[in-house]
């Protein structure tokens, strides 16, 4: 695997035996994405999928380069040359490079993440405070549950909220 940066990446996309993967959740490669890029989010991301794609090279990006480097980190026993796009789609619209929006996000599922596990610690902390002192443990349950999401990768609320009608690509 190697890293390139947004000249190479830019290079490569032109060519016709290089295939672009996003490792992005849906709503966030919905919301825009670069051209011809084939969307594999990394909840979900099976190595074993990039063996089945036309093309010999393969660039792994996402929004800044972390989950693009994790997706990397799972790629093994391949025939295929794996590159890193380790800015992401971030360096690539800082630079100017073309890109698709395809649909309007109001809030990507990580922001209803944050505002729901936000409110939830606020009305713990103030209903603790005016109504009964065991509200508090809604506080201490989010606040468990974002460490866990955080430790682990996984969170169980942006699975369910990516279920959400609202959430549903159209």
């Amino acid at each position: 695997m190697q890293q390139i940066n947004f000249n190479t990446c830019n290079k490569m996309q032109s060519n016709k035996d290089v295939t672009i993967i996003d490792v992005r959740e849906a709503d966030e490669f919905n919301a825009c994405a670069i051209p011809g890029a084939v969307n594999m989010p990394l909840s979900r991301f099976d190595s074993k999928e990039i063996e089945n794609l036309p093309t010999s090279k393969v660039v792994i990006h996402c929004q800044s380069g972390n989950r693009a480097k994790t997706a990397c980190k799972k790629i093994t026993n391949t025939t295929k040359d794996i590159y890193q796009f380790t800015g992401g789609i971030e360096e690539w619209k800082h630079h100017g490079g073309d890109i698709i929006c395809r649909k309007a996000v109001r809030f990507t599922i990580m922001q209803q993440v944050q505002i729901i596990a936000g409110g939830c610690v606020l009305v713990g902390v103030i209903l603790s405070k005016v109504h009964n002192p065991y509200w508090v443990y809604l506080s201490g349950f989010m606040g468990a549950g974002l460490l866990f999401a955080g430790l682990s990768g996984w969170c169980g609320m942006a699975k369910l909220l990516a279920k959400m009608p609202w959430n549903k690509v159209k």
